[in-house]
């Protein structure tokens, strides 16, 4: 088997992106995001937009087991030039929640993540909504359950879009219906970002 070195010294990869971070100032709001904010960073960016915004509301579900907040902004209306954002925004209300495990979020900017043991990757806890970040998450979908359409979890690395069922092989259902939409969103994203996503239920796909 061949192999190929990408990068000889990932430690110097991250030594350089931190002093391009610290002494990079953003001055636009497309380019706040163009990496990884502190938690810190990401609590202030989201309460400046609540501030600048009518249509915008910070807003904490809850805290996490180390005390920090579980924070999210609420968006009720909005007067966008996109007639597709536009009306997404008019007919629903949306409840976006950046961090809800914001004890991992910070240790993982501040603390070595790799382990040997693999069995940490997939702790399940002791039982279900055993943790107090999952509880919050629990609590503030069922206050709105009667109201809520769909729910995204989204995570940052693997380019899948998944959907039911995780813990068991039969399919859901309506698993024909999330199939058609997962394609209509994969193909939409794939359209904008030229990012190609694969989709189907979660315990076929991993």
């Amino acid at each position: 088997m061949s192999v190929t070195t990408t990068c000889s010294d990932v430690q110097e990869l991250i030594d350089n992106e931190r002093k391009e971070i610290r002494f990079t100032t953003y001055s636009t709001e497309k380019s706040r995001f163009d990496r990884y904010l502190t938690f810190e960073e990401l609590n202030d960016a989201l309460k400046d937009y609540a501030k600048s915004y009518d249509h915008v509301t910070f807003t904490s579900i809850g805290r996490s087991y180390e005390g920090r907040d579980l924070i999210g902004v609420h968006l009720a209306t909005n007067y966008e030039d996109d007639k597709v954002v536009r009306g997404l925004v008019e007919k629903y209300e949306w409840r976006i929640h950046p961090v809800v495990n914001p004890d991992g979020y910070v240790y993982s900017h501040t603390a070595t993540k790799a382990t040997d043991d693999p069995c940490k990757e997939t702790y399940c806890g002791d039982s279900a909504f055993s943790e107090p970040e999952t509880r919050a998450i629990r609590d503030a979908v069922m206050d709105i359950k009667d109201r809520t359409e769909f729910y995204f979890s989204v995570h940052s690395f693997g380019l899948l879009w998944l959907f039911p069922n995780a813990h068991s092989l039969p399919p859901v259902q309506n698993n024909d219906v999330l199939a058609n939409i997962s394609l209509k969103a994969t193909e939409a994203i794939k359209k904008v970002r030229h990012t190609q996503f694969d989709f189907g239920s979660t315990s076929t796909v991993l």
